[in-house]
């Protein structure tokens, strides 16, 4: 495996101008930060996967080929559009940052940061696909590119085709992307994808750190999340989706502290970012659910949240495209652990207590998240009781999606002792930014309750 792949780097981040001028059009806004065109990227990438299940049985062979022409298109008109609106524009003076008198540490702390970042990069590069990076995310993506679309199995209980299909083509429609653009499937192309979601996830992080910290404690807390071993190797440099996952929902996050600000309309981009999240992996649908649930329970104890109704459009479509897309392809009922049936048995309920002895166990593993999980249940419950809304939002979220990974296990007809610590670290990792933001909010509340809180920016700037 090469170590450095200039040429797969340059069309990755082509592709990621491509999903983001996708998701600026359906925002309806022209990103002029570099937090924005995050944000607009990985929306961009969750409407493609949705157009891309829809447009499936019909297009058939010519889908993928299908998105590749929209993100062409959406590039272009873009383009175009910037271009109109330069040309009209005045120079203006950028407006001054804040000032802190840390800014000397802060630099520190940036390189630090970038240094985890070449270390991700190397490993990624480095390290090869993993199990399931290679068994279901690059084989989904092969077929796809074989068969220039998604398509139902030819034999529904195939190993293959059969129960691997079912999971989301977002990340799979990356790879494809990037096999279609070079003409053949190389695994070992796709892996600057996986970096560039790793930035995301950092970036996206910080903006919700730094809402609630200063700048030199919102980076500190980057570098940690940076260098958990459970964000940072692992299972994150083999192709997997959980680290895609866990971007998806730091930009959420990001978006929704941000809507608490300048106030929610039908576009945006928290409310298209909580939609999106079952396009990247099943356990989204979950974190979309207890996203909106924050948001109403938050949003509709102020005058006039009752309103905010309305933004769960975007994310009941594609609740929607989701059971169009079991539906259509056909999967047995035998492929899934029948949820209702197993609530009839009484050793569903009898096994709960060792589930939760096995995940409280890999929560206290300390070499892969340090002591992150205790100190986030004391930041959870004060968050909760007395956080102004935008904390209690973080932190309700985080607690709900939490309890919600713990309820999967009494349903699953897997041997709960081989199946949680195989899979539970990975579910904490999709959360683990909100995690850290609510101890973030917690610290910084501590700061100004003892009066050391430093210049904090307005929220506009965050």
């Amino acid at each position: 495996m090469k170590m450095w792949r200039l040429s797969e780097t340059v069309l990755a981040l082509l592709l990621a101008g491509g999903f983001a001028s996708v998701g600026e059009l359906v925002l309806g806004r022209r990103s002029r930060r570099l937090a924005d065109l995050n944000s607009s990227f990985l929306v961009g990438i969750g409407i493609c996967a949705g157009i891309l299940i829809l447009i499936s049985p019909w297009a058939g062979r010519f889908s993928l080929l299908s998105i590749f022409v929209l993100m062409a298109a959406a590039a272009v008109a873009r383009i175009r559009k910037r271009s109109a609106l330069a040309a009209q524009e005045t120079p203006s003076r950028r407006e001054s940052v804040r000032s802190e008198n840390g800014r000397t540490a802060a630099a520190l702390l940036l390189a630090v940061t970038v240094g985890c970042v070449i270390v991700f990069a190397a490993l990624n590069a480095r390290v090869g696909y993993r199990w399931d990076g290679f068994r279901i995310w690059a084989v989904k993506a092969t077929v796809l590119f074989c068969n220039g679309g998604l398509r139902r199995p030819s034999a529904p209980g195939g190993e293959l085709l059969g129960n691997k299909i079912l999971y989301p083509p977002a990340v799979p429609l990356s790879e494809a992307l990037v096999a279609m653009t070079q003409g053949s499937f190389d695994f070992d192309a796709f892996k600057p994808l996986f970096l560039l979601f790793y930035l995301s996830l950092l970036l996206s992080s910080y903006r919700i750190f730094d809402r609630f910290a200063r700048r030199s404690v919102a980076l500190l807390a980057v570098i940690f999340l940076a260098i958990l071993p459970a964000v940072a190797t692992d299972w994150n440099v083999g192709g997997y989706a959980d680290m895609p996952m866990a971007a998806f929902v730091a930009a959420a996050a990001a978006e929704c502290l941000r809507g608490f600000d300048g106030g929610w309309r039908l576009r945006s981009p928290g409310i298209w970012l909580l939609a999106v999240l079952p396009m990247v992996k099943k356990e989204g649908a979950i974190y979309l659910l207890a996203g909106c649930a924050a948001l109403l329970l938050v949003g509709l104890r102020k005058p006039g949240g009752a309103r905010r109704v309305f933004l769960l459009v975007p994310p009941a479509v594609f609740l929607a495209i989701v059971g169009f897309y079991r539906d259509w392809i056909g999967v047995p009922d035998e492929t899934f652990w029948p949820v209702f049936q197993s609530l009839q048995r009484w050793d569903t309920y009898t096994k709960i207590p060792g589930i939760v002895i096995l995940c409280l166990r890999e929560m206290f593993r300390v070499e892969l998240w340090g002591v992150l999980w205790p100190i986030f249940a004391l930041a959870a419950v004060w968050g909760i009781i007395g956080g102004p809304p935008p904390v209690r939002f973080l932190a309700v979220w985080s607690s709900t999606c939490l309890l919600l990974d713990f309820a999967i296990y009494p349903f699953s007809k897997w041997d709960v002792g081989t199946l949680i610590p195989n899979s539970f670290p990975r579910l904490l990792e999709h959360i683990v930014p909100l995690a850290v933001g609510t101890v973030v909010a917690a610290y910084g509340r501590f700061e100004k309750a003892t009066g050391r809180a430093g210049t904090v920016p307005e929220a506009a700037d965050r």
